[in-house]
């Protein structure tokens, strides 16, 4: 009678060790499916407090990512090296970029909405960004800030606060083909788009106040567009001109620019014409 009630007792533990092994699989694969389901953009990214630094491995094989809110800033080079295509951000406030995106495979980018600076060489050698909108907040893009991007075709700058071009923001962005350049802007700088032959025309802002020397030379700029309100301070010999197009200023019948032609932009334009 014992030895029966042992063996029962035995039979009894085993099945309820059975059970709750099955039970431990399945927390093991709740769990798991759990994390699956609760993972964030913010599990893509390496952070150094709310800065991002750089992509985990999961992060790296992303085609399209979103920076978290949480982010206050990049760093480094995260995109480096990595198959990310596409790049926006959760939350429109300014954040600084510190040319994180450069030297990377992103073909588009979509920057915050209250974006205020773009520095020097924030998007270097972005060889496939095709296209970028650049915010009205933005009050100042740097030297270099586009250099050798050479896929970018054309380039948005929304109306709003820009001031100024820094020199040779766009050196080596041979597809260059369209600019729209905000009315506010007063200042383009040194060679910012210096020898780009697939830009065709340019339409100056109606607040430009300086044109750098080199702004526009040997570039494939042959006709200008200058608005009546236009009142320039600084123009150089060198801003526009090529040595193989003529290069034409399409201007308002007297207008600051028509009455100050002979003296002023003569050396500037081979010609001009009345719009």
């Amino acid at each position: 009678m014992k030895k029966r009630s042992w063996k029962l007792w035995l039979m009894a533990f085993c099945a309820v060790g059975a059970l709750t092994a099955c039970g431990g699989k399945q927390t093991t694969a709740g769990k798991a499916d759990k994390v699956g389901e609760e993972k964030t953009e913010e599990d893509c990214f390496e952070w150094e407090d709310n800065f991002i630094v750089g992509l985990t491995e999961s992060g790296k094989k992303q085609k399209s990512i979103v920076i978290p809110a949480r982010c206050e800033g990049l760093k480094e080079l995260p995109f480096h090296d990595t198959e990310v295509e596409e790049v926006r951000f959760e939350s429109d406030r300014d954040i600084p970029l510190n040319g994180a995106l450069g030297l990377s495979n992103l073909k588009k980018v979509e920057l915050p909405g209250k974006l205020c600076i773009i520095g020097p060489q924030e998007f270097w050698q972005c060889g496939q960004l095709e296209r970028i909108t650049i915010p009205g907040t933005v009050t100042s893009i740097g030297d270099y800030a586009f250099q050798e991007c050479g896929s970018l075709k054309e380039v948005n700058i929304e109306e709003g606060a820009l001031e100024s071009l820094g020199s040779y923001v766009f050196l080596h962005c041979d597809a260059l083909e369209s600019v729209t350049l905000p009315d506010h802007l007063a200042s383009i700088g040194k060679g910012a788009f210096e020898q780009l032959e697939n830009l065709k025309t340019i339409t100056l802002p109606k607040g430009i106040k300086k044109i750098d020397d080199n702004a526009f030379l040997n570039s494939g700029v042959t006709d200008v567009y200058i608005p009546e309100e236009v009142s320039l301070d600084e123009i150089y010999e060198t801003s526009f001109g090529a040595m193989n197009h003529k290069v034409t200023a399409h201007i308002k019948k007297g207008s600051w620019c028509d009455q100050n032609f002979e003296e002023r932009l003569k050396i500037v334009f081979d010609e001009k014409s009345y719009e």
